[in-house]
């Protein structure tokens, strides 16, 4: 916890406007926050392969961890895990992009671009591994070896891998 003066989304410039997902305006990016969190993204960019991190989820209300993949246009993700630290018993994932097909879950729910798992187990309670494997028309989405997900999707853009811990708006899902 502290006060900073950081942008919103790194990409863009300081006095770009932030809309919500309804084209409303939130503020300028560059802005002041109460809490500061951390990413680590790579340079090189990639086109489909296997990606795995390995974690202990926090329980603190507010934390948001996440691994994925960006880029593309527009807004290209594929989002192998978004967790909230008061959601212990689940997982997020999610691909973003035009015409994305749906996320199926082992027991074949569907759900459009993606959601939230609930699990067996508390992920907060020892380390865990989560992986995705990106092919050339789908990502399986895995937790501790299991395939928890399948989105049939093509991704022909490269994307940046990244890792992150962020500060959760009380205002939205996230």
């Amino acid at each position: 916890k502290e006060d900073v003066e950081e942008k919103y989304v790194e990409r863009m410039g300081d006095n770009d406007s932030i809309k919500n997902g309804k084209g409303e305006f939130q503020g300028i990016n560059k802005r002041k926050w109460k809490y500061s969190g951390g990413l680590i993204h790579s340079k090189k960019k990639f086109l489909k392969g296997y990606f795995e991190i390995k974690f202990k989820a926090p329980s603190d209300k507010g934390l948001w961890p996440a691994f994925w993949l960006y880029g593309g246009t527009p807004n290209e993700e594929i989002d192998i895990m978004e967790l909230k630290g008061e959601r212990e018993d689940q997982i997020h994932v999610e691909t973003h992009c035009q015409k994305c097909d749906m996320v199926r879950n082992p027991i074949g729910l569907k759900r459009s671009f993606g959601g939230w798992l609930k699990l067996n187990g508390k992920l907060n309670e020892g380390f865990n591994v989560v992986s995705g494997l990106w092919t050339d028309d789908e990502v399986r989405y895995y937790l501790n070896g299991k395939c928890i997900a399948v989105s049939k999707v093509k991704f022909n853009v490269p994307k940046a891998l990244a890792a992150n811990v962020a500060i959760a708006d009380d205002n939205g899902p996230f």
